[in-house]
């Protein structure tokens, strides 16, 4: 789980890097691992903020999964890749959709009980 660190200590380490002093001396004063120190630096260089990117809105996939769940209504034996060109998003990000929703892609032709 990623430890949350204060703004506050996010800057002063961004002020040590600014003076140019050593990483190494950095990381190991405020207890912090050189990925986290490089990341810190990238998000001030990319945003001038130390604020975290927020995560995707989570009512997008809902919209996205009714909207896989009515296709597969209408077309129940499509491949991922013709779901793929209705829904424009990557075969991969659809069948990790219909697993969610409980929907298999394997056909079972045979009846349960006889051979």
């Amino acid at each position: 789980m990623p430890k949350y660190y204060s703004k506050d200590m996010r800057v002063a380490a961004l002020n040590c890097v600014e003076r140019g002093e050593r990483h190494e001396d950095i990381i190991k004063f405020f207890g912090i691992s050189l990925k986290t120190l490089s990341n810190w630096v990238r998000l001030s260089n990319e945003n001038g903020d130390l604020q975290p990117n927020k995560r995707q809105d989570y009512s997008k996939n809902e919209n996205l999964r009714s909207a896989l769940s009515q296709v597969v209504l209408e077309n129940p034996d499509l491949t991922l890749d013709e779901f793929a060109e209705i829904i424009p998003k990557h075969r991969t990000t659809i069948f990790y959709h219909l697993k969610k929703l409980g929907i298999t892609r394997k056909k079972n032709h045979t009846i349960r009980g006889k051979k």
